[in-house]
């Protein structure tokens, strides 16, 4: 089994995020003067940044910490290698106007083809990945924090503690691994450096809060934190068409049965397109709309009970596309898509990868939240999938591992150690057109145990509506037997 490294979640609070930093760099942290300066790695790993070009000037900044200031031909590297994601960066410094500076990335003059964060061009901070993220900065002069994080199934820039809006995906594969540097060779050390701190994995809030905090602290900034927000329960649902929802709402709606049918104060749905907010729960066929046309899926009945039983106030936020695998395989890249996060025949920004829609999906919601000084605490993930890698004997029999590889990164890139309901697929389903039923059903039975907080469930009691799909009863039943287990 491939081994990736996820933080852990389940620590119980007793974790930090500087445990497991990769690199870590402050301008009171060296030896030797320019041209020779040497940066040494705080986090104990040995990553030494050494000078290769420019001049580096220390002294010290107007909060009354150390800083460095180079031109644009100054830089630093190290041997210490890294693929282009999964990467968390913050650089803490100040720009002047309109200058162009590199923050951290690959080595090379050309090192933004596959890692690199920075400005280029007048007041905007990139990221790069061959394509840019372009966020506009126009705070020069003052102290900022910088954050880039490249994950899996995102890419978002955080300035001073506030996503922007535009994160969207890299468009090349994951770069293999390639030493790095600060400042670097293509816009150099040009501004009042002080501080990098470097993460090969994404950060959950909780981590960002505990970086950001330290950063406050030390450079008496006033990042805001997401622990000062008004905390928010939110339910996760993920998968292919039956997580969607195939429920018939039948002639009049007739299937959408009372008290869950119309308005359901206190429940709140994620509505991505195009609006990017979140809507009061309606089951209208028109405004607003959360609902296919003709179907409903088991968050008609899920946030409705949640809700009923904690009280408060509940989001729902969906991620599910009809006909996806867990496995890559070439028939589903050409079509619906599959949600292996590790997978690299395909692009960062392909449409095909449902991690990465699912990932940009809850960071768009983030930025909501965000603006609402809300964060949300998901309290439950339900993902039903599987139906699609039961036609492929090799996606079939690899679903165990996959499984147990996918959750652990979907809770890291969503930060979470909430339960995970995992919905066996269904044992009726047809084994014409799904030979590898029982195989993946075998493959979800063993995998369960062995994912932490994991609960399986059954919907062999359901009937179906057609080939895949459980019926309208069957919907309505899901939801409110996953709201009773969470």
């Amino acid at each position: 089994m491939k081994v990736r490294k996820i933080h852990n979640l389940f620590s119980g609070g007793t974790s930090s995020a500087f445990d497991d930093i990769w690199g870590w760099w402050r301008a009171d942290t060296y030896t030797g003067s320019s041209p020779n300066i040497v940066l040494t790695d705080k986090s104990a790993n040995g990553r030494d940044m050494t000078q290769q070009a420019g001049t580096i000037t220390p002294g010290t900044g107007a909060n009354g910490q150390a800083r460095m200031v180079g031109g644009s031909t100054a830089y630093l590297t190290s041997s210490a290698t890294m693929e282009s994601w999964p990467v968390t960066v913050f650089t803490v410094g100040k720009k002047t106007n309109g200058s162009t500076c590199g923050f951290f990335g690959h080595i090379g003059g050309t090192g933004y083809n596959t890692l690199w964060n920075g400005f280029e061009s007048s007041n905007n901070f990139y990221q790069y990945n061959t394509g840019a993220n372009i966020n506009a900065d126009a705070l020069y002069g003052t102290d900022e924090c910088w954050l880039s994080q490249v994950g899996y199934g995102s890419r978002v820039a955080i300035i001073n503690g506030v996503i922007k809006a535009n994160k969207g995906l890299a468009s090349i594969v994951r770069s293999a691994a390639i030493a790095t540097t600060i400042g670097t060779q293509y816009r150099g050390l040009n501004f009042e450096w002080q501080e990098c701190l470097v993460w090969n994995r994404v950060l959950t809030l909780d981590e960002i809060d505990e970086v950001h905090a330290y950063i406050n602290t030390r450079y008496g900034m006033s990042i805001p934190l997401w622990s000062n927000y008004t905390a928010t329960p939110v339910l996760w649902i993920g998968g292919q068409s039956n997580a969607d929802g195939r429920g018939d709402r039948g002639v009049a709606d007739v299937n959408m049965i009372a008290p869950y049918y119309g308005a359901q104060s206190n429940v709140n749905i994620w509505e991505n397109t195009p609006t990017k907010v979140y809507t009061g729960h309606n089951t209208s066929r028109t405004t607003p709309a959360p609902y296919q046309s003709l179907y409903f899926g088991p968050e008609f009945t899920m946030g409705y009970d949640y809700q009923a039983s904690k009280g408060g106030t509940i989001g729902i936020i969906k991620s599910a596309i009809g006909d996806t695998g867990l496995a890559y395989t070439a028939a589903l890249a050409a079509a619906n898509g599959f949600w292996d996060p590790f997978d690299n025949h395909l692009t960062h920004a392909s449409t095909k990868r449902c991690f990465a829609l699912a990932i940009n999906n809850w960071w768009d919601s983030l930025i909501v939240h965000q603006a609402a000084s809300r964060k949300p605490i998901i309290k439950g993930l339900l993902w039903y999938q599987g139906e699609t890698d039961a036609t492929d004997t090799t996606a079939a029999s690899a679903y165990e591992s996959n499984i147990q590889l996918f959750v652990p990164q979907l809770r890291q890139e969503l930060g979470t150690s909430a339960k995970f309901l995992l919905v066996r697929i269904h044992k009726d389903i047809d084994i014409g057109q799904h030979p590898y039923r029982d195989t993946v059903r075998t493959a979800q039975d063993t995998a369960a145990p062995l994912i932490t907080n994991c609960t399986e469930m059954s919907v062999d009691s359901y009937s179906l509506r057609d080939a895949a799909h459980i019926n309208a009863a069957g919907q309505i039943a899901l939801g409110q037997a996953a709201a009773a287990l969470l």
